[in-house]
This record gives structure tokens, sequence and C-alpha cells, in this order.
């Protein structure tokens, strides 16, 4: 069997031949596809303007849920050893799957995206995906499900609120549940709850 060595952060995926149970659901669109796939080779991070590496998030055999843009799909496709095998940059990795059952627990955000929940802080309201609700969008807020390793000089973690750029926000249905997907460098800080003061009674 041909062994592929890759320069710089690069992965090849091939097509997924396992069965997986519970669904994964992106949105396609003319500019992108996701798919699932397995990691057959893995780029050593060197990159021979920048002295250290870069960290490669992902290792061969692992199962995960990639993008790429629809013009490039064919470019970066080959046949090697009679599999269609697809090459992409790291960062076009979203994810990983620690099981053939999908769900959240078995779903891991991977390199710099940041998995988000939204809720509205209203005591009448049902969440709803922002792009269709009748509610201001300024009333949908967000927390932190997940952030991916390499999103850690964020030092958030789940159920902190946080501040997004609401544009940059993509849908993800992980087993039926809406979540959302943004690179780090949109997510602008984190709301902090505010500290309740004692007060101090003067005693006679």
């Amino acid at each position: 069997m041909s062994k592929l060595k890759l320069n710089g952060e690069r992965v090849a995926l091939i097509e997924l031949d396992e069965e997986i149970s519970g669904t994964i659901v992106v949105p396609q669109s003319r500019q992108k596809a996701y798919e699932l796939g397995k990691i057959v080779a893995v780029g050593s991070g060197k990159v021979p303007s920048i002295e250290k590496p870069f960290d490669m998030y992902v290792k061969e055999g692992e199962i995960v849920l990639f993008s790429i843009p629809a013009q490039l799909r064919q470019s970066s496709t080959y046949v090697i050893d009679g599999a269609r095998t697809c090459v992409v940059h790291q960062n076009d990795v979203l994810g990983r799957l620690s099981s053939m059952k999908v769900s959240i627990d078995t779903f891991e955000i991977l390199g710099r995206w940041v998995l988000l929940t939204c809720f509205v802080d209203k005591k009448d309201s049902i969440i709803e995906i922002p792009d269709t609700a009748q509610l201001p969008v300024e009333d949908f807020k967000f927390r932190i499900e997940q952030v991916g390793s390499g999103a850690s000089e964020l030092n958030m973690v789940k159920g902190d609120e946080v501040v997004v750029e609401r544009t940059r926000c993509s849908t993800l249905e992980i087993d039926g549940s809406k979540y959302f997907y943004i690179d780090m460098s949109f997510v602008y800080g984190k709301v902090e709850p505010a500290v309740a003061t004692e007060q101090t009674v003067d005693q006679e």
C-alpha cells in the first residue's frame, strides 16, 4: 500500500465505509461541502518559513467531519491505491467522532473552532435559530459548549456566556440537537456574572 507523506498542516481523508448511528446535519451550500471521512495521512506541521511546527489536532484512523470549498472538491481529490483521497488543511476539519454512535458526548470540536449553544433570556420564549426568529437578533445569546484545543487561549469553558460575531456563526445539528460553530477569531469575549455584594447592617 502506498504511503502518503504530507507537508505542513495538510491531512488526507478517504470516504467513510463504516455505518454511523445517529445524524450530523450541516447546511450545504454551493460554496462549501461537508462530509464525514477517515484520516489516512497527517502532515508534520512543519512550514519552511516558520521555525516552530504547528500542532496537529488529528491522527491517522480518526473519523472526522470536514469541509471543503466546492470549487476545490475535484482539484483536491486524488485516487490512491483505488481509494478516492481528499487533501485538505487541518483547519477545514471541524470535529471528530470517538464512536460510531453520534451524540454531543462522542463529538469533539477541533482546532480553532468553538461550539456554541443559543438561548433567549426571556421566560416565555422558545429557542429558535436567529435567522428565522421573530425576536430581535440582540435577544439571542450564546454559551460555550466545547472549545477546540487550538482555541484554548480564549480561557473559556462550557457554560460561559460569550459575545460573538453572529454573522460568522454556522449551524450544526448533532443527533437532533442544534448548535453553532464559529472560528475563535470571532469570539469577542465573555460575560462575567454579576457579583452579589453583601449589605452590612449597622448594629446598635
